[in-house]
């Protein structure tokens, strides 16, 4: 069911008001906004990509067993000041278990988390597990490997570890990449700039198949220079 809010769209703190990670916005207007936490400052009309297993908030051991049908992972003191939730995952990438991917319920304390379900397979000190979330994110890269999963162009300045939204769908604003001479013209698919982090270029000759896969959106006007352009993004897919 698409729900409607009265949202602080701008919104650009430490503090997770709104809850569970990744969640939409729908606007009259039909706009749409995800709910996210930074990894890394993001200036507006950047471009942010999906966290990964490659750029995790924890990557450590666990410390104690834990059985299958249980579900509780502990790592002494790993936890504190933590606010894991929903839309927060736990992966064991190593040991006993492996392979294993939950969603997080809850921080329990500083030494353990709660998770979604229970492990089928249980976990001892052999295990290695990795917490992330799609909604950590990042100006996108295309040099680093994850500027090819866009979730989002933010619409306002979000400081890193601070929580806020960015827009997946309607009309905005995306920083254009002029660094090359590059033109972008009115009705032109854009996509993540293989030059410079987090800004847009238009679809060009040299594009690669897994770029043009990722369209971000098109261009609502013309502009050759480093500047915000109005787009209409289409990330809700």
């Amino acid at each position: 069911m698409k729900q409607y809010w009265n949202t602080d769209l701008d919104y650009n703190g430490s503090e997770n008001k709104e809850g569970t990670l990744g969640q939409l916005r729908w606007l009259p207007d039909g706009r749409v906004f995800r709910w996210i936490k930074a990894n890394g400052n993001i200036a507006k009309g950047e471009v942010v990509a999906a966290g990964t297993v490659i750029s995790p908030a924890e990557d450590a051991d666990v410390d104690a067993a834990a059985a299958a049908g249980t579900n509780l992972l502990v790592a002494n003191g790993d936890f504190a000041n933590d606010d894991y939730g929903p839309g927060w995952f736990v992966y064991i990438d190593a040991g006993a278990g492996a392979g294993q991917l939950r969603e997080i319920d809850c921080v329990v304390d500083d030494n353990t988390i709660r998770i979604k379900g229970t492990w089928d397979t249980a976990l001892d000190n052999t295990s290695d597990y990795i917490i992330f979330s799609p909604f950590y994110v990042r100006k996108a890269d295309v040099s680093a490997g994850d500027g090819l999963i866009p979730v989002g162009i933010a619409q306002n300045a979000i400081s890193d570890g601070n929580y806020g939204w960015v827009q997946v769908q309607g009309i905005g604003v995306a920083l254009m990449d002029g660094t090359n001479g590059d033109t972008l013209k009115e009705g032109e698919k854009c996509i993540v700039s293989a030059s410079a982090d987090g800004k847009v270029e238009g679809f060009s000759g040299s594009t690669t198949a897994d770029e043009a896969a990722n369209t971000i959106g098109h261009a609502l006007a013309g502009v050759d220079a480093d500047q915000l352009v109005p787009i209409w993004i289409d990330l809700l897919k």
